[in-house]
């Protein structure tokens, strides 16, 4: 599976051309900072790692995407 096709899976479509034009200075750096720590603790499970970005805002999701 492509890189392409796994961040498909995990942000969705929407969420990855958010992700594309997403301004730097307009991230919530903290939120994404917890985000990346939860989806860390979730290594290995796909499904809730999915479910995880699913709960998050779309701009946090975005910037984790990027």
């Amino acid at each position: 599976m492509s890189l392409r096709a796994e961040l498909e899976n995990l942000f969705g479509k929407r969420i990855l051309g958010q992700a594309e034009c997403l301004r730097p200075e307009s991230v919530d750096a903290p939120a994404v900072q917890k985000a990346a720590g939860a989806l860390l603790h979730l290594k290995e499970q796909p499904e809730r790692q999915v479910d995880l970005v699913r709960s998050m805002t779309p701009s946090t999701a975005a910037a984790r995407c990027r």
